[in-house]
């Protein structure tokens, strides 16, 4: 009789794992399915920054937005340095904060038209107002790229 509760008490015990292993899967796999319209691969096309334009040749950058992550090529940390990405697609501009891997943000800004993205980030504390470089500080700097297909 012991037994027969001693099995019970095991398989309900099991049981609950399960079910508790079961419901964190779930959640974890909600978190990932978390996607943004940024999500997937951009190759650079020109940047806009420090009086310049420099246009990029095939391959030389891009950019990859997965969930809440970003990694890239000679995009804001070295390449395949994974950082934290945060995008509010609410707001107008749609805005996004790149967090480094020091931790400090990087406020920027971020327009999709068909297979376009432009970003605009600013090298001070405050976010770009818009995707026009500053002419007088050229503390703003505007990324083109396109989705890769």
């Amino acid at each position: 009789m012991n037994f027969m509760k001693s099995v019970r008490s095991i398989a309900a015990i099991v049981g609950v794992l399960l079910m508790a292993t079961a419901a964190i899967d779930g959640a974890s796999l909600r978190q990932q399915a978390t996607k943004t319209e940024l999500e997937g691969t951009w190759d650079g096309e020109m940047s806009i920054g420090g009086g310049r334009t420099r246009t990029f040749a095939a391959g030389e950058m891009w950019v990859t937005f997965r969930g809440n992550t970003v990694t890239g090529k000679k995009f804001l940390s070295p390449e395949g340095v994974e950082a934290k990405f945060e995008v509010d697609s609410k707001a107008s501009p749609k805005h996004f904060d790149y967090i480094q891997p020091s931790g400090n943000p990087i406020h920027g800004i971020y327009e999709i038209q068909g297979d376009s993205l432009t970003i605009a980030i600013s090298l001070e504390a405050t976010r770009p107002a818009g995707f026009k470089e500053s002419d007088q500080s050229f503390r703003v700097s505007i990324l083109k790229l396109k989705r890769r297909k």
